[in-house]
């Protein structure tokens, strides 16, 4: 009947670096009235999607006859990767989260910001230290490095003025 309320009406997921999965954002669906309610579906609004939901303990994307008890609730997780080449220096990435359809549909609004990077990763999770394979860092995206990045013996390391660079957890 559209009479859903939502704990929040836009899920705003934090920056991420392309290829990177963001935090795990929630919210709830609440049924404030005093019957079972029926949604015939929930879904993504759009089939290719980069965000992935958890519906009251089922992943997926499109979920049918979800029912919430009288005065009760579900909780919905989001979280979204979005791949390399599919974003132009920095863009928003939105979706929006669909409840039932025609007149008595209801959404909720996804927004992710999105940066292209040059991610530089070890070649094994094992040994954290790795060999630059570049060693000038220029200012046209920023660089993402995990684990311990290693000038190789007799090379200079050159960054451009204004280069970005961002270093992963116990990097």
């Amino acid at each position: 009947t559209g009479n859903l309320r939502f704990s929040k009406d836009t899920i705003a997921l934090d920056t991420v670096f392309n290829t990177l999965t963001t935090t795990t954002k929630t919210f709830t669906v609440h049924h404030p009235r005093n019957d079972d309610v029926h949604i015939p579906i929930i879904r993504l609004k759009n089939n290719d999607s980069r965000y992935r939901l958890n519906v009251d303990g089922v992943a997926g994307s499109i979920f049918q006859d979800v029912t919430i008890f009288a005065n009760d609730s579900i909780f919905v997780f989001v979280e979204a990767t979005v791949g390399e080449g599919e974003t132009n220096d920095e863009m928003l990435y939105i979706d929006e989260v669909l409840f039932d359809e025609d007149r008595n549909q209801q959404k909720v609004t996804l927004v992710t910001l999105v940066q292209d990077a040059t991610l530089l990763v070890p070649s094994s999770s094992e040994n954290k230290d790795f060999l630059l394979t570049t060693t000038n860092f220029t200012n046209e995206k920023p660089y993402v490095i995990f684990g311990n990045a290693l000038v190789p013996e007799n090379e200079t390391l050159t960054i451009q003025d204004s280069t970005l660079i961002y270093f992963h957890e116990n990097s």
